[in-house]
């Protein structure tokens, strides 16, 4: 059963390709940061919120 109050991490990095997003260390969006990158910015959620939010921008018949 999934924990939905556990927390997790958010990270915006940057890299010579551009930035890219991760959830607890694995990539969701953008390129891969070849060679390293810096970390923008960092946050902790919960599965629940993330779960809400999606729920939230997806509510709207025409959004699918």
């Amino acid at each position: 059963m999934i924990q939905k109050d556990k927390e997790i991490t958010i990270k915006c990095v940057s890299g010579v390709e551009g930035k890219s997003v991760y959830l607890n260390d694995t990539r969701i969006a953008g390129p891969k940061p070849w060679g390293g990158g810096h970390i923008l910015w960092e946050m902790k959620t919960t599965i629940r919120n993330i779960e809400s939010a999606v729920g939230y921008l997806f509510s709207d018949e025409e959004c699918l």
